[in-house]
């Protein structure tokens, strides 16, 4: 990435007001680097978000090489786009994920390494688990020290094409389940937790919802199978943010 070379530096603290916090019931504040952002209380687990749209011109004057790794920017040079918007969005996916893992595991920013796996995925190089997500203006990241997946989308109508490709029957005509673009995320949370890719898998499994708690059913023995290898627990946890929602599936 020429680009990146030549960034000129500028000190994290500039993206203090860039990272922003999603909100779930009761949070703890913690802080790292001058940065603030929060430990979840339902699902014990840090969340960043940061805003692309109001910081884009920081972002792409950060001193990339002082919070990246010789073998994170070498990871990334192997999946570079040449579209700087672009890139800049998958870096600032990295840097959110970074800050996520550093509040969990109290280690330095760049000792927290995220690496790309030879199909492309984002990972950890600690063992613990992470997942990046972005609409929009947002970016957003956690890490946990067990499986998780994280989903943000903004809102927007489905065209009956979509609707029928990704939902099922019961989904559409459960009001309670919340919007469709909420189910969506859920959905895209819960696969991403599981390493699957939305298609063909997100037509294979259905939402419900019982007391208020979200829970995912299919009649997919593979998808059944891997649940139960990686332990059969899952949490959803869910919310809203401006013209945007957002979903964290845990699995334990």
């Amino acid at each position: 990435m020429k680009w990146l070379k030549s960034l000129k530096k500028v000190k994290v603290s500039s993206l203090e007001k860039g990272i922003q916090v999603i909100n779930l019931l009761e949070n703890k504040a913690l802080k790292f680097d001058n940065i603030s952002y929060y430990l979840n209380e339902q699902c014990n687990v840090p969340i960043v978000l940061i805003d692309l749209e109001h910081y884009k011109a920081q972002l792409i004057q950060l001193s990339w090489s002082n919070l990246l790794s010789v073998a994170e920017v070498h990871a990334l040079e192997k999946v570079a786009v040449r579209v700087q918007s672009i890139a800049i969005e998958r870096l600032t996916g990295r840097l959110a994920a970074k800050l996520a893992l550093a509040a969990l595991t109290r280690a330095l920013l760049k000792e927290c390494q995220i690496l790309t796996s030879s199909s492309g995925q984002p990972y950890s190089a600690c063992g613990r688990f992470i997942s990046i997500s972005h609409s929009g203006q947002y970016v957003v990241a956690t890490a946990s020290n067990s499986v998780i997946g994280i989903d943000i989308q903004k809102n927007k109508k489905f065209s009956n094409a979509a609707l029928d490709m990704a939902f099922k029957t019961q989904e559409m005509l459960n009001h309670t389940l919340g919007s469709h673009t909420l189910i969506w995320t859920i959905k895209e949370s819960f696969l991403k937790a599981l390493g699957l890719g939305i298609f063909p898998h997100i037509n294979n499994i259905e939402l419900k919802k019982e007391f208020q708690k979200y829970f995912i059913e299919t009649s997919s023995t593979y998808i059944h199978n891997v649940i139960t290898l990686l332990g059969g627990n899952t949490q959803i946890t869910t919310g809203s943010l401006s013209q945007y929602c957002y979903s964290i599936t845990q699995i334990e």
